[in-house]
This record gives structure tokens, C-alpha cells and sequence, in this order.
């Protein structure tokens, strides 16, 4: 059964994020423009959690680059808070990169590998570390077209040196880990950079 929220129906699930679940919408009033709308629970007990939300709005209504989803707006009810995004159609980097045939590896990675830097330039050249970024993060429009997704737990380079572990393990560098140097924190820009390296290796 669809729900409705403001100009929009929800349908199926289309995944789910560090700080919400994500599903399928539809523009009601056109029948035709599709948007991903991330839906989170309103709940007393989660305190930090509606910060993250939060913050990840603050973040991406400043953000506006062919490499990063946009956001639409914003929407709340009584139970639930929903960030309408745009809906990128092919699904995440990781369901593509799995089916890619040896010979042709190379060059898919240099295709979307260069987006991804293209993408995270931006961000750093506009303050900000993404510090989540994983093959899972980084959704592709059917016209091959890469974008950054979840901004749950990116954060403002002026709060470098950085000191909270966050992101998934398989993707996060060393010093975030370990919290080495202890007295120094880690650079959020140079954390990105390590796990865009996880994901190069990953796609080659």
C-alpha cells in the first residue's frame, strides 16, 4: 500500500542508509517524476540520531554538483522525518561493479572512478569530508552518471584535526581506526582518500 506524504507516495524500499531507511517515491501531482525519499523515525530515545539528520540536510542543500545527489526538500508527520532526493535509477556502484566481466574492468573503473574524484573534490573544495564513502554510497543514474550518496556522517573541515571513529569497516583508514596520533585526531579529506582507494581496488 502507498503512503502519502505532502506532494509525494511512497512505494517500495529501495535501500537504507546510515541514518535511514530509503524508498521510492513518485511526484503524485505529475505520475512521473521519480525521487528517493530516505525516511527516519522520530524517537525520544535516539537523541543523536536527528542531529545526523540534521546535519545531513545542512550539509547537502549547499552542495550542488552532477557528482552528488541532490536533495529536494524536506517533510515531517507526527511519527516520521523525510529527506526527498533525487532518484538515481540504476542502484548503487557495488550491484554494477560485481557483474562487470574481467576485459572489461579497466574500463568501467577509469569511467566512474574519475566521477568519484570529481565528486569529492567538490566536497573538499567546498569544507566539507563525506567519511562514509563505500562502493554501497555511490548510486549511478541510468546514463552512467556517478553520484555521491549519504551524508549522514560527513563533516565540516574546519573541525579538522578529526577524532570520532565512523564509517565501515572495510572502507576506513588506519588512523581512524587506531585514533593514532591520539593528541593530533586524522584529516577527514585524507580518510576519503583512503577509502577511495578501497574502492578503486575493489572495481579493478
Amino acid at each position: 500500500k502507498m503512503k502519502n506524504i505532502g506532494p509525494y507516495e511512497i512505494g517500495k524500499q529501495v535501500g537504507k542508509g546510515a541514518t535511514g531507511t530509503v524508498y521510492l517515491g513518485v511526484d503524485s501531482s505529475t505520475r512521473k517524476q521519480q525521487v528517493a525519499v530516505k525516511v527516519m523515525k522520530n524517537s525520544e530515545n535516539s537523541k543523536r540520531l536527528p542531529e545526523a539528520l540534521k546535519h545531513e540536510v545542512y550539509v547537502m542543500t549547499r552542495l550542488a554538483h552532477e557528482n552528488i545527489t541532490a536533495i529536494r526538500t524536506v517533510l515531517e508527520d507526527d511519527k516520521n522525518t523525510y529527506i526527498i532526493l533525487e532518484y538515481v535509477g540504476k542502484g548503487e556502484l557495488y550491484d554494477t561493479v560485481v557483474k562487470w566481466k574481467k576485459n572489461q574492468r579497466e574500463r568501467f573503473t577509469f569511467h566512474y572512478f574519475n566521477q568519484l574524484m570529481n565528486g569529492l573534490k567538490y566536497l573538499h573544495d567546498s569544507g566539507y569530508c563525506h567519511r562514509d564513502l563505500k562502493l554501497e554510497n555511490l548510486l549511478l543514474s541510468k546514463d552512467g552518471v556517478l553520484k555521491i550518496a549519504d551524508f549522514g556522517v560527513s563533516k565540516d573541515l574546519n573541525a579538522n584535526p578529526m577524532h570520532t571513529c565512523c564509517g565501515s569497516p572495510d572502507y576506513i583508514a588506519p588512523e581512524v581506526i587506531t585514533g593514532e596520533p591520539s593528541s593530533s585526531g586524522y584529516d577527514g579529506r585524507l580518510a576519503d582518500l583512503w577509502s577511495c582507494g578501497v574502492i578503486l581496488y575493489a572495481m579493478l
